[in-house]
């Protein structure tokens, strides 16, 4: 069975939490220590209960021994437990990937009227400089490459979009690279930007397009599965804006 890099943060992250309780934990309990929405970490528990490796029971809120409201709490199975002893990866960096994943989705889906972008600009900017993680990093150059021409994105090129959807290696990588050429170029074209964003974001995209060459495949490929979802995001947005 295969897990994504978000899948295995969050079944990581319940299993210490079930470690130190000794007791299921609640959803909002792990989505307080992820940083993500509560409602993002009810759907992953119950993805990950719908793949056999979590378990979720009803129970009483506390002080409440009668009839009355229950709340729906997880706990880990064995068979997660081994699962996760045999995976490697930097737990950091997976934390670190679950939460920027979290909050440009979040931002980005929240926006029914389409003029936050500044806002999420900005915290897109002051982030990348400070990401630990190449796959953090790559991910919001691209978001705030992509943001200012949000509504020219028709124009990707479906070869791209195809190769973004690739599963051979090379085809990902070089899908990620010219997106991030295609979404600059774009950038430097519209009125919106200043000349010192335009200079940042030219530094930014340059550094992002060495991280792709450099990851190896399961990066490449999260990465690539992010931006389709982000893209999805921002065309879902502009329906609803329209309409």
């Amino acid at each position: 069975m295969e897990l994504t890099l978000r899948q295995k943060t969050f079944l990581d992250n319940l299993i210490d939490l079930y470690h130190e309780a000794q007791q299921p934990i609640h959803y909002s309990v792990l989505a307080q220590k992820l940083g993500v929405n509560r409602f993002s970490a009810y759907d992953m528990l119950k993805l990950l209960e719908s793949k056999g490796l979590v378990r979720s029971e009803y129970v009483l809120e506390e002080h409440n021994t009668g009839p009355g409201r229950s709340s729906v709490v997880f706990y880990p199975l064995a068979k997660a437990r081994e699962m996760i002893s045999r995976l490697t990866g930097n737990p950091g960096e997976q934390r670190e990937w679950a939460q920027t994943q979290e909050r440009i989705l979040t931002n980005i889906q929240q926006d029914q009227v389409g003029d936050s972008d500044k806002g999420l600009l900005e915290d897109l900017l002051a982030a990348i400089p400070k990401a630990i993680s190449p796959l953090a990093y790559s991910a919001q150059v691209l978001t705030a490459l992509l943001l200012p021409v949000r509504n020219r994105l028709e124009s990707l090129d479906r070869d791209l979009s195809a190769m973004l959807s690739a599963e051979e290696t090379t085809s990902t990588v070089e899908g990620l690279d010219l997106l991030a050429g295609f979404a600059l170029g774009l950038s430097m074209t519209t009125e919106r930007l200043s000349r010192d964003l335009s200079a940042k974001l030219m530094e930014y995209s340059r550094t992002c397009q060495a991280h792709i060459e450099e990851m190896d495949a399961e990066r490449r490929r999260l990465l690539a599965n992010f931006v389709r979802e982000m893209l999805d995001a921002l065309e879902r947005r502009k329906t609803i804006i329209s309409s």
